[in-house]
């Protein structure tokens, strides 16, 4: 809002050229009268910002995918091209601001008279008023539209982060700037990877016999060629303890910033049987005597 003043205090233009010269420290008023000045170009609208929500599997967040997302905006009505009006003769200039968008109201003040501008109440500072409104938008000028939207989810993505979707959003007008769309990613878990940071860890069972022999083992993995979860064959060295890590390089997840990826890390769980046939039994305890 811009304050104007007027009236004033009589000769106080001419005592300041005689300081200033023809620079007036008041940037264009005429001794506190009018003051002139271009008007501004006006800022090109821009539309609403939408949020949305999609779920994508653990596969789909290691190896990438594209989804379909199906999103509800506002665009400019095709029947009136944006206008409102029924017709280009129903835009008529408004009558409060005689079309300029703006309005001046005057009160008094302790420096005289104080102008403040303001955007038009009657026609929202635009400088039109419609007679007849368009009978598709019922002078809105938007009407709501679906939209499917193909939005490239890139691999190795985490949960929770927004995909910023430029010019996706609303558009309020047929000059405005769209609006974006925000996309939050949310990742199903699988029971078989554990994701931290850019490793992922695989608990993983074996039996008594395994852990103390050594064997081999099957776990499940990526397969980043074939862009699936496949199974690898890993062998245990014998006397391996519980919670044992084995790093397999390169099969954890893709960084999204940067080449590579992470690694995965097998984590080694003894089960220890709850019960035992009287056969077992005997065994154990030959070996527990060989073992003395």
């Amino acid at each position: 809002m811009s304050d104007f003043f007027s009236g004033g205090i009589p000769g106080i233009d001419e005592l300041f050229k005689g300081i200033f010269g023809d620079f007036s420290p008041f940037g264009g008023f005429n001794g506190f009268g009018s003051r002139s000045r271009r008007r501004s170009a006006p800022r090109r609208e821009v539309g609403q910002d939408i949020e949305d929500l999609t779920e994508i599997t653990f596969e789909e967040a290691m190896f990438g995918v594209k989804k379909d997302i199906v999103i509800e905006r506002y665009t400019p009505c095709d029947m009136c091209e944006g206008t409102g009006a029924e017709d280009p003769s129903s835009i008529k200039s408004c009558p409060e601001c005689e079309g300029s968008g703006r309005v001046r109201k005057m009160s008094q003040s302790g420096f005289g008279m104080i102008i403040r501008e303001s955007s038009c109440y009657t026609c929202n500072g635009t400088g039109q008023v419609i007679d007849k409104k368009c009978t598709v938008c019922v002078g809105k000028k938007v009407i709501p539209e679906q939209k499917t939207i193909h939005v490239p989810i890139p691999p190795g993505i985490e949960d929770s982060v927004h995909l910023k979707i430029q010019g996706a959003g609303h558009i309020p007008s047929t000059n405005a700037i769209p609006g974006d769309l925000y996309l939050g990613v949310r990742i199903i878990d699988n029971d078989k990877f554990i994701r931290r940071g850019n490793d992922l860890y695989t608990p993983t069972n074996i039996d008594i016999v395994t852990a103390i022999i050594g064997g081999k083992i099957i776990v499940p993995t990526l397969d980043y060629k074939e862009k699936k979860i496949t199974e690898k064959e890993l062998s245990l060295p014998p006397g391996t303890q519980p919670g044992t890590e084995f790093r397999i390089k390169n099969r954890g997840v893709s960084y999204m910033r940067r080449k590579g990826k992470g690694d995965q890390y097998i984590i080694v769980n003894i089960e220890i049987p709850k019960k035992i046939s009287e056969k077992q039994k005997e065994l154990l305890l030959k070996f527990k005597e060989i073992n003395k």
